[in-house]
């Protein structure tokens, strides 16, 4: 069975539901201070949805309280729907159980990971690799080695276009798949306009057996370019000409450089579709977000979930579904 399908068995063989793992769960505290669902067996990660804008930025500082709700309902509304994009296309994705308190939405995450794979997130493995064999790594002498090279591409961010052209680099230590699946993911977050994608919110897996990690899972899709502005109830209009004109907040996916919008972002696919970079199953993957149907998934998460996801912020995501079909036919 592959990881995929041994994550849903597991998920599955809890039969889980939002008021189960509220109620039997006891909450508490790891020891850096992360909130904790303890249901036995498992364990549940437990958050507070913002965007990234809102956190790092605004935070404490948000206009009201209304302001600080609606940024948490539309991060909480991203977060499900994110997930339910990713799972179309194959990818592992976290599972969430919502729950409200006081006017606030909380989502809890089990870790049903644990015990059937190894992980670890990217950060943690090139910090795990340079401390222990510094002397290799980390030298002058070791330029031509895959840690020294990817450390300063894609230590802070996840880099589209270094991605792409040094793709037998990244074959040293993960299987085609894998890397498949990491190209995957960063055009998708480009598309869903996704601003926290730096390599701590990105998660990679493998078998016990295996030396080259097989699988991507993705989480902590709870930020987007857009939802801040939405909270403070900027027109659809002002978001776009933010978004496009302005670099963004946040770590994100970076295809041309460091300080570039969301026009210079699409600019530089486009650059590399015409150079022949992105291969055909990356075109055919952005064909079918083009054709997504957002509306269906919104549907889905109300029914699943209780969240209803407002048009406004639907239109911000359909946004991207547009730029991807305009991507294709100037290609």
């Amino acid at each position: 069975m592959s990881i995929l399908e041994r994550y849903q068995d597991r998920a599955n063989g809890y039969k889980l539901d939002s008021s189960c793992l509220w109620k039997l769960g006891l909450l508490r505290k790891t020891e850096n201070a992360k909130l904790l669902l303890d249901y036995g067996t498992l364990h549940a990660f437990v958050k507070t949805p913002h965007s990234v804008t809102y956190k790092c930025r605004f935070y404490p500082y948000a206009n009201s309280l209304q302001e600080e709700l609606s940024d948490n309902y539309l991060a909480s509304s991203s977060e499900m729907l994110g997930k339910n994009i990713f799972e179309n296309f194959g990818f592992i994705t976290a599972k969430y159980y919502p729950q409200k308190i006081n006017g606030k939405i909380y989502l809890a995450s089990p870790n049903f990971l644990e015990g059937i794979c190894k992980y670890t997130t990217l950060r943690a493995f090139l910090c795990q690799k340079m401390s222990s064999q510094p002397e290799k790594y980390l030298s002058e002498s070791s330029e031509d080695s895959l840690v020294q090279k990817l450390k300063s591409h894609i230590f802070a961010r996840n880099n589209l276009t270094f991605t792409l052209e040094n793709k037998e680099r990244y074959l040293e230590i993960m299987t085609e798949e894998c890397y498949d699946k990491y190209v995957s993911y960063m055009l998708l977050a480009l598309f869903t306009f996704c601003n926290d994608e730096h390599p701590s919110n990105i998660i990679f897996c493998r078998d016990d057996n295996s030396k080259k990690f097989q699988d991507v899972f993705i989480f902590d899709k709870e930020s987007t370019a857009f939802n801040y502005f939405l909270a403070r109830k900027m027109e659809f209009r002002d978001i776009k000409f933010k978004m496009f004109n302005q670099e963004q907040e946040g770590s994100d996916i970076i295809v041309n450089y460091g300080s570039e919008n969301y026009s210079d972002k699409l600019k530089g696919i486009k650059r590399l579709v015409l150079e022949g970079k992105i291969d055909k199953k990356y075109i055919d993957l952005i064909n079918q977000y083009a054709n997504l149907s957002l509306e269906g998934l919104r549907d889905k998460v109300y029914i699943e979930d209780g969240l209803y996801i407002k048009d406004e912020q639907l239109d911000c995501y359909k946004l991207g579904r547009d730029c991807a079909e305009e991507l294709l036919q100037n290609c």
